[in-house]
């Protein structure tokens, strides 16, 4: 199985566009998995900003 790790800056004015983008993306893998694979995800809440500024 391929990883592929990505860490990026974003701007705060961004956060929600990329989360709602990226909730997209792993929805959009979930339903191509094949029956009996991994999940593409990590779990509901992986994917999600560190609102800290």
């Amino acid at each position: 199985m391929a990883v592929l790790m990505v860490r990026a800056t974003v701007r705060p004015e961004c956060v929600d566009d990329l989360e709602a983008a990226l909730r997209k993306m792993f929805a959009a893998i979930e339903v191509e998995r094949p029956e009996g694979g991994a999940s593409a995800k990590g779990g509901q809440d992986s994917v999600r900003a560190d609102r800290t500024r």
